[in-house]
């Protein structure tokens, strides 16, 4: 079934080129819902949703979502190695991390919901390169990596499946959220020499003490008003055209690309591969 928003492309030549590529894509973190980002071709994805509670799991997968070709859900997580690894959660669910909480957050920012742990799960976990290689995930073309600071772990441990995949959303912190927790600029930078360019940060969280309003006119007192620090965002990235292995992968990025907007890039592979230059007009 087409997406709602596009009824005509799954008729169109471009539709049977997406039809054919039939692109996957994976969510790490799914709670709430899948990833929006490439709704406009879910018609023709497969998508696998992972999320290791297992109450927001069943929630997810009785909701489904039949506008992908494919909707399924692992209830189980991805971390940076295999194994039984400890989930520390918060009284908000959607901090629970991996990584061991930083209670200087809380005396910061007066948010002990998130921040504070309540308690630690023991999980097991699988490495994206684990499931590629035994078959429990298929090649992916687009991967959203939202784990609260393990992801640089993550990727670390996803060698094969980077070099398959040609588009990424990776949440990022500018704070130290988790101990040991590796920041945006280290997390940009692997990915960069893994062969991927940041083409946007989306989705800004400003953070302030919790007992500051945030607009000066909602109290009288002697600090009326702060902006928030910056604390996170989403990193998109795209494949770099120079580290493509080959033309069916850079059909796979000139699709992607396009459907998240960045037709100038899409432009930028189609001028480096000659075989698909009559494709782009």
């Amino acid at each position: 079934m087409a997406h709602t928003g596009m009824p005509d492309l799954a008729h169109s030549a471009i539709g049977t080129l997406i039809e054919t590529l039939s692109p996957c894509i994976v969510d790490l973190g799914a709670r709430g819902g899948a990833d929006p980002e490439l709704l406009a071709i879910a018609w023709a994805s497969s998508i696998y949703c992972f999320e290791p509670e297992q109450h927001a799991a069943d929630q997810l997968a009785r909701a489904g979502d039949s506008r992908w070709r494919q909707f399924t859900v692992i209830p189980s997580a991805v971390g940076g190695a295999s194994g039984i690894q400890n989930l520390y959660v918060p009284e908000d669910m959607t901090g629970a991390s991996l990584l061991r909480h930083n209670p200087a957050m809380i005396e910061r920012f007066d948010n002990p919901s998130l921040h504070a742990v309540r308690t630690v799960l023991p999980v097991e976990t699988c490495t994206l390169d684990e499931l590629r290689s035994t078959g429990r995930l298929e090649r992916v073309d687009y991967l959203k990596v939202d784990v609260e600071g393990a992801e640089l772990d993550i990727l670390k441990a996803g060698h094969t499946l980077l070099r398959e995949c040609v588009a990424l959303k990776v949440e990022c912190s500018f704070l130290p959220q988790r101990i040991d927790q590796p920041l945006v600029w280290a997390v940009a930078q692997f990915l960069a020499e893994a062969g991927f360019e940041v083409m946007d940060l989306q989705d800004f969280h400003r953070w302030r003490r919790r007992n500051l309003p945030a607009h000066p006119y909602r109290v009288r007192s002697d600090m009326q008003y702060s902006k928030g620090q910056v604390a996170q965002c989403d990193l998109v990235l795209l494949k770099t055209a120079g580290r493509l292995e080959g033309p069916e992968q850079a059909m796979r990025l000139v699709v992607l690309s396009a459907a998240l907007g960045f037709f100038d890039h899409a432009r930028t592979v189609l001028a480096g591969n000659p075989e698909w230059a009559d494709r782009d007009r």
